[in-house]
């Protein structure tokens, strides 16, 4: 069964999507690519996995990478945590063949990195076998909300990901943001927090989280002041 609904289910998303090349080779299914390698998942490999003793809370595949360059090809286990499917963000977990971790990338939903691809893949996998969607492709954009007037670098805010939090026990407002460097071409993920009440009032402190939910920076700012923080929490303010 494994075999018919992920194999159905990457191809769906490779002819759905412009980001993952639409070929089959064999038993490997392209998912992502950059311009020194690529990456490919192995058709039946996939399933759930049971992650810190609980149950069924992760999906993993195994995959494989072509260095472009050298033509050739490394072997490794990915998966993602359940709940970053449901929650449209998270880590793409890597593991070597024995099961030893070897890296964590941050990973979004239908977004363009490579990360994004192996992570996206895996809940859309998961979603094919439970007849479930944990998230639809549709169900958000990425918006602007600040821009850096030298370098043109970008803040991005992920419309779907807006939801009311706490912070401190106090009321909040939280969403996933991405950081686009445009000179490097890359794009870092991070979660913004703010309390209502500094919305309200005009001023206050914004909070950074890592996609692991540990706080990594803070900025007092004012609304629609002229700093690019400034301009973030606004945008996120403005979703209230």
């Amino acid at each position: 069964m494994y075999k018919k609904s992920l194999l159905a289910i990457l191809t769906f998303v490779l002819c759905a999507s412009h980001a993952w090349a639409a070929d089959e080779q064999g038993n490997w299914i392209a998912i992502a690519a950059s311009s020194s390698v690529a990456y490919s998942a192995k058709g039946e490999s996939g399933g759930l996995m049971n992650v810190s003793g609980k149950k069924g809370n992760a999906y993993g595949y195994v995959y494989q990478i072509e260095n472009k360059k050298n033509k050739t090809f490394s072997y490794g286990k990915v998966f993602v945590m359940l709940d970053a499917c449901k929650k449209g963000y998270g880590q793409v977990i890597y593991n070597d063949m024995q099961g030893k971790f070897t890296d964590a990338i941050d990973f979004v939903r239908f977004g363009g990195t490579v990360a994004d691809g192996l992570g996206s893949v895996a809940c859309s996998a998961w979603d094919g076998e439970t007849g479930k969607i944990s998230r639809a492709e549709t169900a958000g954009r990425w918006e602007l909300a600040a821009k850096a007037t030298e370098s043109g670098n970008e803040f991005v805010l992920k419309t779907d990901t807006v939801r009311k939090s706490t912070y401190s026990g106090k009321p909040a407002i939280t969403a996933l943001f991405g950081y686009k460097d445009l000179a490097q071409d890359t794009t870092d993920y991070g979660v913004y927090t703010i309390r209502i009440s500094d919305c309200k009032k005009g001023f206050g402190t914004i909070y950074e989280s890592d996609l692991k939910g540990k706080q990594v920076g803070k900025s007092d700012v004012a609304l629609d002041g002229r700093s690019v923080i400034s301009h973030v929490a606004s945008a996120l303010c403005r979703k209230l």
